[in-house]
């Protein structure tokens, strides 16, 4: 991304996986909607792609390194990427876009390393995309992604604020109104968060608690 794309090649490689069942994870849904469970919205398909297996290097003029490789999964809304080794170099830098690069994340640098390993970036919208590593100097990354999030529903409001009447439960108490008066303090900590339950990934409410004491 901040290359200029006329030194790289239009030659990226792509890997397509096969999308789930989605017979089976609409029934599925049915028997979480009977049941009041978490509402779904993607399943996790497993894999095995790192720098070294996939993708293509190339060499820049000024002797700076690209790898780059497409990820594409047939009929995805959004496409989450979750990695079991990862480690960013100080001399490198991470950036992952959608086809059309209207959303670029990135770069991720020897900043977001983490002691665990592991590491998780935000669902880049449509079936398609593209990561994309910069490196100077000889230190190479670890990067290894082996779950991809194919989600299938309820993506529309990463890009899209809600509006009243949104809400996925009719149980929620409307914070705006009188019935919400007594969380007048509390609704400025609301966030809706993803979470992961076996094979799935779903919406589900969360809040900031202050522990500062």
């Amino acid at each position: 991304i901040s290359v200029n794309s006329s030194f790289l090649s239009n030659n990226v490689p792509i890997i397509e996986l096969e999308k789930p069942n989605m017979n089976e994870v609409i029934r599925q849904n049915q028997e979480d909607d009977k049941n009041g469970n978490l509402y779904k919205y993607g399943v996790s398909i497993m894999c095995d792609i790192d720098t070294e297996n996939s993708g293509k290097w190339e060499t820049l003029e000024d002797g700076s390194k690209v790898w780059r490789l497409s990820i594409s999964i047939e009929g995805a809304l959004a496409l989450g990427l979750y990695y079991d080794a990862f480690w960013i170099p100080s001399n490198g830098e991470l950036f992952v876009y959608n086809q059309d690069k209207s959303q670029v994340i990135g770069g991720f640098t020897n900043i977001n390393n983490h002691e665990s390993g592991v590491f998780a970036n935000e669902l880049i919208i449509g079936d398609f995309l593209t990561l994309e590593y910069h490196q100077k100097g000889n230190n190479k990354p670890i990067i290894h992604i082996n779950e991809i999030a194919y989600c299938y529903r309820a993506i529309k409001s990463l890009n899209q604020a809600r509006d009243f009447g949104d809400s996925d439960s009719s149980c929620e108490v409307n914070a705006n109104c009188s019935e919400g008066e007594d969380w007048t303090n509390i609704k400025k900590s609301v966030c809706r968060i993803s979470i992961k339950t076996g094979n799935s990934y779903g919406w589900c409410s969360g809040a900031m608690i202050n522990n500062t004491q």
